[in-house]
């Protein structure tokens, strides 16, 4: 009903945004339905993009952001046995676009811990004991994933911690 009716006021209009964000992001838990849980993110995403596009240069949160991207990192946590190495790649695709969003606008700026979601959705699959998900380029682009976003955080206004390195 939010995304159909518009909010008078602008800055409240962005908070229940960036609430209702935060709320589809934390849907996700960890159901054994993978579907559900690439929805709950998906619409999460959805709703920042609608919050990013009614801000007008606001200010905006930075929890939602790092709450879709924690979503995501979950959802390819969440499942024991990927078997479509492109699943991984779409989704890890989606995170590099939402930080590639946050760095664009110029109110909000990444923090460690959003770099930090990114990486540690890259290793999630791969920490099962199955190799069925590499199809031989799989582990490759995904490791070209982390070294871009780690060096992106090198490059920004913030510095790695312990988590980065751990993940």
């Amino acid at each position: 009903l939010m995304m159909e009716q518009p909010l008078q006021n602008r800055e409240i209009a962005v908070s229940c945004f960036g609430i209702v964000a935060r709320i589809w992001a934390s849907l996700g838990g960890n159901p054994t339905s993978r579907s559900k849980v690439r929805r709950h993110a998906d619409q999460a995403h959805d709703t920042i993009r609608r919050m990013v596009e009614i801000s007008n240069g606001a200010y905006l949160d930075l929890l939602p952001f790092n709450a879709t991207l924690d979503a995501w990192a979950r959802e390819l946590s969440t499942i024991p046995e990927l078997k479509n190495p492109e699943d991984i790649l779409v989704t890890l695709s989606k995170m590099h676009d939402l930080l590639a969003m946050m760095r664009d606008y110029d109110q909000i700026t990444p923090d460690t811990s959003s770099y930090n979601h990114v990486i540690r959705a890259c290793y999630a699959p791969f920490e099962s004991k199955s190799d069925s998900i590499d199809d031989g380029n799989t582990r490759q682009q995904v490791l070209d994933l982390v070294l871009e976003t780690y060096s992106q955080l090198n490059h920004s206004s913030v510095r790695p911690d312990a988590h980065t390195y751990l993940h």
